[in-house]
């Protein structure tokens, strides 16, 4: 019984550093999701003006 517990104790001491360092790597995913979306969208408003550009000519 003693057994169980000690490894319930030891589970939840690590437990909180495991989700810090989970929340952690969505954030950085996050980060980087963002950077790309941000750089597809400048992608594409400079081919959309590239676009006009060409089919005004």
């Amino acid at each position: 019984m003693l057994d169980i517990r000690d490894d319930q104790i030891r589970f939840w001491q690590r437990t909180p550093n495991t989700a810090i360092k989970t929340q952690q790597k969505i954030s950085i995913l996050a980060q980087t999701l963002y950077k790309t979306a941000s750089t597809l969208e400048v992608g594409k408003s400079k081919l959309s003006r590239a676009t006009l550009y060409a089919v005004k000519k």
